[in-house]
């Protein structure tokens, strides 16, 4: 073990500390020109997103990637076959290399070590951005019908436009995390001249850039998936967030009815929970459990958990417009259910005729959101599901899909005609 007090002329330690000084320098430069990358395209996509530019920018767009076909496609396989694995690879080396024993022990070797490994990291960020340029059109535009791109397979504007959305703000943050964390476990050991500033903690901030370098690689996944993923795994991309969004609204809704019910999570929504509804709002609150519970089955179906088991292919005969249709689906389900909540939080404060309304409009949207999604699902990925061992499995989502719409639009009706109950309770109070 190196012995910096003992074992070292002033000379030496000097010098290890300048080399330490040096990889600090170059450590916390690492995403300086990714960074100014990200930012470029952020300012160039911002300039193309006005109202009155979208349908002619998306269709230059889509005629721009006809012409670079091939160019486009060849950059989308080195990006997730090969730049993304390296760059995941190269982080990994980073983070052995920063071990602090390692650090303490062999610190010249670390250092050259590191010097080089960061050489190696910019030069594939700098592949990277040149890439996602030529690949990536402005983050998720607004499609239009009237701009088909079906005949761009695996290249339509859906998955290209999503693609800046992973590898610039996101990646972006996780490279200055580690690099931040990286330097300062130099400082603490002392190993550069500049004092650091904070508390020093050398295992807590291992532990923090072990953690950090984990969330960069789940970014650095995400956008390998993002790439290479079925459309129909795309356009789940967000569902997770939006199925634990409904398991939340059950719970408020559920406490609404019942006041002994303790909270976990405190949302605006939860906060906003009044301390105990009349008995003709409960009664309606108690019709929208069902359509919550059937709108968590629907996309838990569709989910990877359900349908999605086997991998699909790459892309269909959806345009980019019927995919975002499809993606944002439970968003918007999401927003209007929450809208419903919130009018039946104030529903005793308001008057029935008021309430109703509200319900009645945000149910007939719910209905219309679904309807759009559920027949290009039942067009368009269901009719492309494999069999398994022989099993017609297309067979038995059609069936499920089916008794799903018969208990849901049940579950709608059900509501509507608490909903008019409630109104006409007013009448006689």
């Amino acid at each position: 073990m190196l012995d910096l007090t003992t074992k070292d002329s002033e000379s030496e330690r000097e010098k290890l500390r300048q080399q330490g000084d040096l990889v600090v320098k170059k450590l916390s430069k690492l995403a300086d020109r990714y960074e100014a990358f990200c930012n470029d395209l952020e300012n160039r996509h911002k300039s193309t997103t006005s109202p009155e530019t979208d349908d002619s920018t998306m269709s230059s767009e889509t005629t721009l990637s006809i012409a670079k076909t091939e160019e486009k496609r060849a950059l989308h396989l080195q990006l997730h076959s090969t730049l993304l694995p390296q760059l995941r690879h190269q982080f990994t080396i980073l983070l052995r290399a920063t071990n602090p024993s390692d650090l303490r022990d062999e610190p010249a070797a670390k250092f050259q070590l590191i010097l080089q490994i960061q050489s190696d990291i910019r030069r594939t960020l700098d592949q990277i951005s040149s890439a996602t340029d030529v690949i990536s059109t402005r983050p998720f535009p607004r499609y239009t019908p009237r701009i088909n791109d079906q005949h761009l397979k695996d290249l339509k504007p859906y998955r290209t436009s999503g693609l800046p959305f992973y590898l610039t703000t996101f990646l972006l943050d996780q490279l200055q995390f580690v690099s931040q964390d990286s330097c300062a476990l130099i400082q603490q050991l002392k190993l550069s001249t500049k004092k650091y500033k904070g508390k020093i903690d050398v295992a807590g901030t291992r532990e923090s850039l072990i953690g950090q370098t984990n969330e960069l690689f789940e970014w650095i996944d995400k956008s390998i998936y993002w790439l290479r993923g079925s459309e129909f795994d795309l356009v789940q991309a967000f569902w997770p967030n939006e199925i634990r969004g409904f398991d939340e609204q059950l719970e408020v809704i559920l406490a609404m009815m019942d006041p002994t019910i303790v909270l976990e999570q405190n949302t605006p929504l939860s906060r906003r929970r009044p301390l105990r509804l009349s008995e003709p709002a409960v009664e309606l609150a108690k019709t929208v459990v069902p359509l919550i519970k059937l709108t968590r089955l629907f996309f838990n179906k569709l989910s990877e958990r359900g349908m999605n088991r086997k991998r699909l292919p790459l892309f269909t005969t959806l345009c980019s417009y019927q995919l975002e249709i499809i993606g944002g689906v439970a968003g918007d389900i999401g927003c209007k259910l929450a809208d419903i909540l919130e009018i039946l939080c104030k529903a005793d404060e308001y008057d029935e005729e008021d309430t109703n309304e509200v319900v009645t409009k945000k149910l007939k949207e719910i209905e219309s959101c679904f309807e759009s999604s559920f027949l290009l699902i039942l067009l368009h990925f269901v009719p492309i599901i494999p069999d398994t061992d022989g099993n017609p499995v297309q067979n038995y989502f059609k069936n499920w899909f089916a008794t799903w719409n018969t208990q849901f639009t049940l579950a709608i009706n059900n509501v509507l005609d608490a909903s008019q109950a409630y109104q006409d309770s007013g009448q006689f109070t």
